[in-house]
């Protein structure tokens, strides 16, 4: 987060507090306005054919919303609805011509050596989600704007049109609301 000019310098911390009131106290006791959690979670898709790493960032005020005084703040405070920001970056990590496999067959590929490929396969999904954090919270309007631009290359990503903001031999980086990087796993 350091890459991040305006968190640059702040605390960081990491807690597997997860409920909306442990989220809270966390607010109450940094001693700031505001406060980043970056909440990651992981799975495999339905055909065993990539690992997912999903990142959610959100930005919460210390100050409670004016027309609330909920016995719990973080039933309030940490609603999507009253965050300073939100935003989701996504990454798919697969196996090159993994998707041709049927789903066991998948599962095990996945699980020989103990998980090795699913270990690194998280290690890479990690990684490149923290890039894009870093990427998501420097975006401007303008780049936003730019980024869906229609002049932009689809790419028919789980039903819906992506645009193609880069890609090569090794990856895809779409923009859909948010980030999504396609990885082969290296």
């Amino acid at each position: 987060m350091q890459k991040v000019d305006w968190l640059a310098g702040s605390p960081i911390s990491f807690s597997k507090a997860t409920s909306p009131s442990e989220l809270s106290k966390m607010v109450d006791a940094a001693g700031t306005d505001q406060v980043v959690f970056i909440r990651i979670g992981y799975a495999m898709n339905d055909g065993f054919d990539s690992l997912q790493v999903i990142e959610s960032i959100e930005v919460a005020n210390r100050a409670l919303p004016l027309a609330s005084k909920p016995k719990d703040p973080g039933t309030v405070r940490l609603q999507p609805q009253n965050l300073a920001y939100f935003a989701m970056v996504r990454v798919e990590v697969a196996m090159r011509n993994q998707a041709f496999h049927p789903l066991m067959e998948n599962a095990q590929l996945w699980a020989a050596n103990d998980g090795a490929a699913a270990k690194r396969a998280m290690n890479q999904a990690v990684a490149a989600a923290g890039g894009l954090t870093a990427r998501t919270l420097q975006l401007s309007d303008q780049d936003i704007v730019r980024l869906a631009s229609p002049t932009r290359l689809n790419y028919a990503y789980r039903g819906r049109s992506a645009r193609i903001i880069e890609s090569d031999a090794n990856h895809y980086l779409l923009w859909l609301d948010q980030f999504i990087a396609i990885e082969w796993l290296k």
